[in-house]
């Protein structure tokens, strides 16, 4: 069945907000975003806040095998409730597909622009519960088609994970100079070399003020303290390394 919703906290409400998902979808998404602020406050117990509120409102697509047998698709921002305890806003779509494309392409990621806005909208207290619903349900039946036609073009491919890594990030601008061989590309390493596995988790926002665009590709849901690069950028001071030797897909 597919579905969307939402689930966090906004500046409005006293506690957690939560409609339109699956209960178990939920509670692995709330364990993953519970993890990486944790990440952040580790990292920098002074500074973290800062960082978390400025940080960039992020994009994911989920392959089938991760939250459930099915792929999400949606935005994550920064968020609080009524007494200021942190903890990020999210929109979750369900689409049913085999798996994800290695491209992006411009239709997908314009209707994200809107989910973007109308979830900006919400925290912001324009859009009540009930009509944040109908409006998700309206977008997520186009993006659930834009998924599935075959695009006239891409806006670019994605370079592939390799067996070592659990996950890479890069700036965008850099796989568009270069989507054969793109630079300043940090990896996450694998604690086991990987096998069978579902396919990836794509990761990326459209750049802040101090932060370019970029895009971050895992072989998971992450957790652990490489995680708090998300929240904080400096995704060498989370613990990520250089990748050596990049030949872009492979």
């Amino acid at each position: 069945m597919r579905v969307c919703g939402y689930f966090g906290k906004r500046p409005g409400d006293r506690d957690f907000l939560f409609d339109g998902l699956p209960a178990r979808v939920a509670d692995r998404w709330a364990a993953m975003l519970s993890g990486w602020l944790q990440a952040a406050q580790a990292r920098d117990p002074e500074n973290w806040q800062r960082h978390y509120y400025g940080a960039p409102i992020w994009r994911f697509a989920l392959a089938p095998g991760h939250l459930n047998d099915q792929i999400w698709v949606g935005v994550i921002a920064a968020s609080a409730d009524a007494f200021g305890r942190s903890f990020p806003l999210s929109v979750l779509i369900s689409a049913e597909k085999a798996g994800l494309p290695d491209y992006l392409t411009g239709p997908v990621d314009q209707l994200m622009d809107r989910i973007e806005r109308q979830l900006l909208s919400f925290l912001d207290g324009g859009l009540g519960r009930a009509e944040m619903l109908k409006d998700l349900e309206r977008v997520s039946d186009e993006l659930r088609r834009a998924l599935d036609v075959p695009p006239k073009e891409h806006l670019v491919m994605l370079p592939s994970l390799r067996p070592e890594e659990f996950a890479i990030a890069l700036p965008v601008a850099e796989l568009q100079a270069n989507p054969e061989r793109p630079g300043a590309m940090v990896q996450w390493p694998a604690q086991t070399r990987r096998r069978e596995e579902p396919d990836p988790c794509y990761w990326w926002h459209e750049g802040t003020e101090t932060r370019p665009a970029e895009l971050c590709i895992s072989a998971g849901l992450p957790s652990g303290s490489p995680t708090s690069a998300f929240f904080l950028g400096d995704w060498t001071g989370a613990g990520w390394r250089a990748r050596v030797h990049d030949s872009g897909m492979e």
